[in-house]
């Protein structure tokens, strides 16, 4: 699926990325995923917000130098391997990634393709043959592609044949 994102370019000094945040909460935005990169004088934040019209219009209000750039938002199975396999996608894709964010979901919350992003191929062809039933931890509705995540699962509850001990991890400046 694709998300607006929020890129904003700031001073590199105690208390800008506070008073971002001061402003979307000001604002009633949630953030639902935040990205820094900074050098020795600047950064720049790149955030998810639940509502991005509504955060870019109060952060531009209060003076920040706001862009916005439309992304894809991937959702990493939270298993060993999970970002493994999704790479080895994106690669064979040709996808160049060039930054990425990290966050959980949480028991209770609901995961699901967003309607515009619902007829997209790659969408389709993921979904397609999805056998939920193996997947206890989540309660899936076919119908609206999305569901409830109920609980972490533990390693006995993925059905997925990995080997963990043979993933290697790869750090590059």
């Amino acid at each position: 699926m694709t998300e607006k994102q929020i890129s904003i370019f700031l001073e590199n000094k105690p208390g800008q990325l506070a008073s971002i945040c001061r402003t979307l909460a000001k604002s009633g935005v949630n953030i639902v995923a935040l990205s820094l990169a900074d050098t020795a004088d600047f950064g720049i934040v790149r955030l998810i917000v639940a509502d991005h019209a509504k955060g870019s219009a109060a952060l531009r209000e209060a003076g920040f130098a706001v862009s916005e750039t439309e992304v894809v938002a991937l959702t990493v199975p939270d298993s060993p391997g999970g970002m493994a396999e999704l790479m080895q996608k994106l690669d064979e894709a040709g996808a160049d990634i060039e930054y990425s964010y990290a966050y959980a979901v949480a028991p209770g919350q609901i995961v699901a393709v967003r309607e515009k992003a619902k007829s997209l191929e790659v969408i389709q062809a993921s979904l397609a043959g999805f056998n939920h039933s193996k997947y206890p931890w989540i309660e899936w509705d076919e119908n609206v592609m999305g569901g409830k995540f109920l609980h972490k699962p533990e390693r006995a509850d993925i059905p997925e044949n990995i080997k963990e001990q043979m993933i290697v991890e790869l750090y590059s400046k």
